[in-house]
């Protein structure tokens, strides 16, 4: 089909940065998609159950209570049913700016990878929980009083029971105040189970932290790395600038070969040292020397 000047010239203005979505982009438009199916069906749910619950209390209790009880309940059920309406409004504002599918894409794309961690950090914080009750529970802290440590006076944090050591534990983890509950207890027992505490610290906040920190650059630097095959992909698809992309995009690959080419050779160098280290070690033993001398 032969377009007219004036049609060819609204494609040019209006079409010619359309372009089929990357195999990145309709994943987190689906992604996308779903949450807002799901969020507007459940505040509609909700809506609609407030809406019938408020209409049954209202009919039971017409009789017992008077016209400010049964305004009060309305006033309420209002305020609840218009949080529903403002929170389905939000979640399709706040999924409308690109930057914030991408983040939530993301996210859902992570979590799942971090499972088995997450699993590993609960067992660690219950057996760990398990221990501090045997160490600092039975109301052992209650002989520290404020006159012999300032922050005991209003201290909430304890191990009486498993429910707050866990949450002790928690706090531990966020690294609020973790030094006051570590005197705390160590004033209350010994000093010697300081490293409770210490090793505690030692394995979440720098062991799980790095980990999780890892694990993560890890997926988003999958997702660029897909990302960049997809823009390979559709670039080619324009004849025109294609080339240019694509000579840029062969100097980033050469450039990360090549430095990838001199990390090897340097782990090259240091296997042939150490190799060449074990080799005069070798020499330099008793054995070897007496069996060279009866040679």
């Amino acid at each position: 089909i032969r377009l007219s000047a004036a049609e060819r010239n609204w494609v040019h203005r209006h079409l010619r940065q359309v372009r089929p979505l990357s195999i990145l982009e309709k994943g987190t438009q689906t992604l996308i998609n779903r949450i807002e199916f799901v969020v507007f069906w459940l505040c509609l749910a909700a809506y609609l159950a407030f809406g019938v619950v408020f209409s049954l209390y209202s009919d039971a209790s017409s009789d017992m209570h008077g016209i400010d009880q049964d305004v009060t309940v309305k006033v309420i059920n209002d305020r609840f049913q218009s949080y529903f309406v403002q929170m389905a409004c939000l979640v399709r504002i706040f999924t409308l700016i690109p930057a914030n599918k991408r983040l939530i894409y993301v996210i859902f794309y992570v979590v799942p990878e971090f499972i088995a961690l997450f699993c590993f950090l609960g067992l660690y914080i219950y057996a760990w929980a398990r221990i501090g009750c045997t160490l600092f529970g039975d109301g052992k802290t209650d002989i520290v009083i404020p006159e012999i440590y300032d922050a005991a006076d209003g201290m909430v944090a304890n191990f009486n029971s498993l429910g707050f050591a866990i949450l002790a534990l928690i706090q531990l983890m966020i690294g609020e105040g973790w030094h006051e509950i570590m005197y705390f207890n160590t004033i209350a027992t010994t000093e010697l189970w300081a490293l409770y505490f210490l090793i505690y610290i030692t394995v979440v906040s720098i062991i799980i932290a790095n980990v999780f920190v890892g694990l993560f650059l890890a997926d988003i630097d999958q997702l660029s790395q897909q990302q960049s095959h997809d823009d390979i992909i559709h670039a080619s698809v324009k004849q025109k600038s294609f080339q240019s992309y694509a000579a840029h995009k062969l100097n980033q690959l050469h450039y990360k070969i090549d430095t990838n080419e001199h990390e090897n050779e340097l782990m090259h160098r240091q296997i042939r040292h150490i190799e060449f280290i074990l080799q005069q070690q070798q020499t330099k033993q008793p054995g070897y020397r007496s069996n060279s001398l009866l040679g």
